[in-house]
């Protein structure tokens, strides 16, 4: 009787499928390219770019607004910052600014650089790192980031532009944020600089404030007006820390 009871219990018992695995994920495609650019002490010098070299005198000037940005950054994003440069107009010093930051901080060896642009070819980070179109196309391929080295430092490259092409107002906001944590997955503990376009002459501008970490805001005392400022406010109400930088030196652009 019992070993009827005990048959019985099993069949009127539902058998329960074995929990199916969860789907692993794929990791994404390697996106750091095998391909080194090396960059030319003199080409870079002739273009203001001049933090690579600790030597160089005007190189202390950087290395403040380095040390000033790295200070008022929150302890959680110290190792890991996303640090936009840009201006109210055009012709301000942003992308020799954002260029020899992110030297000045390669220089610092505390994890890896990321200098990424929106600009094309012939223009921005590209034109002031003395690039060809070519080299810029490759760096613009499928989000590519690419090694750039000088004087044994190395500071990786990518253009933004396949990133926000398309895209408008919340979407810009969304996919630099994606865009975000992609370069951090793929070079681990980085410090990101954005060479942004003004605020005052690219409507794509204003989306990237509130996913910054911290915006360096370069005025020119050639080009930018305290209206310019003011009306700047607005763009930067989302921005988490503001850093100005005053350009009025005239040998260098910064």
């Amino acid at each position: 009787m019992e070993g009827f009871m005990s048959a019985l219990a099993r069949v009127e018992d539902p058998v329960l499928p074995e929990p199916e695995s969860p789907p692993v994920a794929s990791s994404p495609p390697h996106k750091v390219s095998e391909r080194v650019i090396a960059l030319s002490p003199r080409k870079l010098k002739a273009k203001r770019v001049v933090s690579f070299d600790g030597a160089d005198e005007i190189t202390r000037s950087f290395d403040v607004l380095r040390n000033t940005c790295m200070k008022d950054l929150a302890p959680r994003v110290a190792n890991r910052p996303m640090i936009g440069v840009t201006s109210p107009s055009a012709e301000s010093g942003v992308s020799t600014t954002a260029i020899n930051l992110a030297f000045s901080l390669a220089r610092l060896k505390k994890g890896n650089v990321l200098l990424a642009d929106l600009a094309p070819a012939d223009q921005g980070c590209w034109r002031q790192l003395g690039l060809g179109r070519k080299d810029v196309e490759f760096c613009s391929e499928h989000d590519r980031i690419v090694p750039m080295q000088i004087a044994g430092l190395t500071v990786h490259g990518t253009s933004l532009l396949p990133v926000i092409e398309g895209r408008s107002g919340a979407e810009i906001e969304t996919a630099l944020r994606d865009w975000g944590t992609r370069m951090r997955r793929e070079l681990g503990p980085v410090s990101i600089v954005l060479d942004v376009p003004p605020l005052l002459s690219d409507e794509r501008a204003a989306h990237f404030m509130s996913e910054l970490d911290l915006v360096v805001l370069v005025l020119a005392t050639s080009k930018s007006r305290m209206a310019d400022l003011d009306t700047c406010r607005s763009y930067l109400h989302g921005a988490t820390k503001v850093q100005l930088v005053l350009n009025k030196a005239r040998s260098y652009d910064f």
